[in-house]
């Protein structure tokens, strides 16, 4: 090839030379978002000169000779090719997702099989989900020697209060404050005292029956759950 010819042809070489590196800074922009920012800043910079020198070569010798390395046409592609295949390694998302796994010290990034999402989901509806109370039990219960009434938000006995055959003389009424757990079990009482007979026999009767009662199990109750119950028992 010879000097005429690349002066003749200078322009047209040059715009194939800038219309590569064009194409790879696209590509670069496409893909720059996966890398780091120092990788960005260096292949821009790299970029930005190689056409700077074109640029000044051009303005430095317009008219004049231009004395560049003698390359063809498929040399100047398979030049913008190998560096298209640097630039795309060097941004290799594959290798980011490596560099970060080293850093993290795990093995995979890719999320496992187990659907943590699902399982939640279940729980909170379950959690969500209380029991129903059946129609036919009341809060109010008649004995023949008593009736008891108790108060447990959105709770309700699953074992008939048992109130034995007391031998106590009169009648009166007590009232105890109870605490339950989730399973329904009584774990705490103590009588309220301004509504309660002083009947030490009474008394007894009352507690001990309370103890004996279980309510339905709620596992989205609170741990202690607080109610009353009220027994009025007739004089014998």
């Amino acid at each position: 090839m010879s000097k005429t010819f690349l002066h003749d042809n200078l322009n047209a070489i040059l715009g194939t030379v800038i219309i590569h590196l064009v194409l790879i800074m696209v590509f670069l922009v496409i893909k720059i978002g996966q890398v780091k920012d120092r990788n960005e800043e260096q292949m821009l910079i790299e970029l930005v000169e190689e056409v700077q020198t074109l640029q000044e070569i051009i303005r430095q010798k317009p008219s004049g000779e231009i004395e560049i390395p003698s390359l063809s046409m498929q040399a100047i592609h398979n030049i913008a090719v190998n560096v298209g295949e640097k630039l795309k390694d060097e941004i290799s998302t594959e290798k980011y997702e490596q560099q970060v796994m080293q850093e993290l010290g795990i093995s995979s990034l890719k999320p496992d099989n187990t659907p943590l999402v699902a399982e939640n989901e279940e729980i909170i509806q379950i959690q969500e989900k209380r029991p129903e109370k059946p129609k036919e039990v009341k809060n109010i219960i008649y004995k023949s020697n008593a009736t008891i009434q108790y108060d447990l938000e959105k709770r309700w006995h699953v074992v008939d209060i048992y109130v034995p055959t007391y031998k106590c003389q009169g009648g009166g009424t007590v009232r105890l404050h109870f605490t339950v757990d989730p399973a329904g079990t009584v774990i705490a009482n103590s009588f309220d005292e301004l509504q309660s007979t002083n009947d030490q026999c009474l008394r007894t009767e009352a507690q001990g029956s309370l103890l004996k009662a279980r309510f339905n199990a709620d596992p989205g109750a609170a741990p202690r759950q607080q109610g009353t119950i009220t027994y009025v028992f007739f004089p014998q």
